[in-house]
């Protein structure tokens, strides 16, 4: 169930422009890895936003594969209840 609504909320996200299915953090980078973060968002073309998505995804990636099979289970149970309750908080309040 929680599949379906998620797939429901990107695609009005993607439909109707609207980042309301996203969450806003604040974070201080240390001046090396904003100047990184300067220089590809430069490069690319693409907002410091999606450069940070991203790498945030790779790095996740690369963590995560190089977690142990228990330890890879328990990320994973704790990532599907926080996702889970991020997505009851979304729908309740849309």
């Amino acid at each position: 169930m929680a599949n379906i609504n998620e797939q429901i909320l990107n695609l009005k996200s993607t439909v109707f422009g609207s980042d309301d299915f996203s969450k806003a953090y604040s974070l201080r980078l240390p001046l090396d890895l904003t100047a990184h973060v300067e220089a590809i968002a430069e490069v690319s073309s693409k907002s410091r936003n999606v450069i940070l998505i991203d790498i945030l995804k790779l790095g996740l990636t690369c963590f995560t594969d190089h977690l142990d099979d228990v330890e890879r289970a328990e990320i994973g149970e704790a990532y599907h209840q926080a996702k889970q309750e991020l997505m009851i908080e979304m729908m309740e309040n849309k």
